[in-house]
């Protein structure tokens, strides 16, 4: 997938009050475990969790759908020497849409932990003063050690009196608190997943029409799942896994050199630039190795073009460049006849080993 996708940053929220260490014998919370305790804080954390969940799974697939759109369009660009305008069109509004659809999102989550965080924070400052009152003590933070390491370090746990129970339920019933999650756990996140509507099919051969409704295949479908196109589809894989790897470990280089010589070293800047043309090249190597592809399985489809609709049972048989999770084609998806047909002739099933066997690594230079 060429498209990058950041994940969605929402932090824990962090409960953040000036307290004073605790000493030997004094009274004190934990903050870590105060978040474990409090009922609230695990109401609005399950919350985002699951939003957070979905949205996630709902950019990636609209990612992956637009990736594919833009590489059956390549494919367009070299059966009939141009991208069709109705499809062209739907690609760059629907692109359009997913990045502000993105920058929303985005904006959304910043303001719900913002929200949550300030909610939280002014909630434990009421409801420490309240047990500090009450109890005529003075509260302070104290965190036990984690893991073996802070162990064998020689820390030790906590000494005094843990507070942390009666804040987490002071907190719980707080009106302020109870109302202020009911608000967060509750909003309407924005959706990444645009409405489906189909694209009418084109033709099968440049310079034929056809209907909207004709029966249609996707070539992009038939490289991904077609038998005979599984040499096809394992060789953009590795050769994208491989150029991906070489990339990652030359962006872990480049980390280091910045730590060690500064941002403002030539070297750093070279080696930026480097990487920059690198990604690019590695994202175009994808799109035009996957349009070729595409276009093979066009070809082929279209060289036995009266067997395949004799074979059918159809009069006409359109071209579908729309991925289905953006809508797809009216009309009957015949993708699974097509591919078992053609994995059936043993000219196409050459045609595509041989296609698999030139698959090459774009060659990076780094």
């Amino acid at each position: 997938m060429n498209r990058s996708i950041a994940p969605i940053a929402l932090a824990t929220v962090a409960l953040l009050i000036a307290a004073v260490p605790a000493g030997a014998g004094e009274s004190f919370f934990s903050m870590m475990h105060l978040q474990g305790k409090s009922k609230l804080f695990g109401r609005v954390s399950a919350a985002s969790q699951e939003n957070n969940d979905r949205a996630q799974r709902e950019v990636v697939t609209t990612g992956r759908a637009l990736d594919a759109f833009g590489d059956a369009l390549v494919a367009a660009q070299l059966r009939t020497g141009s991208r069709p305008e109705a499809a062209s069109r739907r690609h760059g509004a629907l692109t359009a849409r997913f990045d502000l659809d993105w920058k929303a999102l985005n904006g959304f989550v910043d303001g719900l932990v913002m929200d949550t965080d300030r909610a939280f924070v002014e909630a434990l400052e009421r409801q420490v003063a309240v047990l500090e009152e009450r109890e005529g003590i003075t509260l302070g933070s104290c965190e036990p050690p984690q893991g073996v390491l802070g162990m064998a370090m020689g820390e030790s746990d906590c000494e005094g009196t843990d507070y942390t129970d009666h804040l987490a339920a002071l907190m719980d019933e707080d009106p302020a608190l109870v109302a202020a999650v009911d608000d967060v756990a509750t909003r309407a996140w924005p959706t990444m997943r645009p409405e489906r509507e189909p694209l009418a099919p084109v033709a099968l051969t440049a310079g034929e029409t056809v209907a909207d409704d004709v029966a249609w295949f996707s070539p992009a479908t038939l490289v991904e799942d077609a038998e005979l196109f599984e040499p096809v589809q394992d060789g953009l894989v590795e050769g994208y896994r491989l150029s991906e790897r070489e990339v990652d470990s030359y962006r872990q280089t480049v980390r280091a050199n910045l730590e060690l010589l500064g941002e403002e070293d030539p070297l750093v800047a070279e080696a930026r630039e480097k990487l920059r043309r690198a990604s690019s090249e590695l994202t175009t190597w994808r799109e035009q190795a996957t349009g070729e592809a595409i276009a093979l399985a066009w070809e082929l489809a279209e060289k036995d073009g009266d067997a395949l609709r004799k074979e059918l049972g159809v009069d006409a048989l359109g071209v579908c460049l729309q991925p289905r999770d953006l809508g797809a084609c009216p009309g009957a998806d015949r993708t699974g006849d097509v591919g078992t047909y053609l994995s059936s002739r043993k000219k196409a099933v050459k045609a595509a080993e041989k296609h698999a066997d030139d698959i090459l690594p774009p060659a990076l230079d780094l």
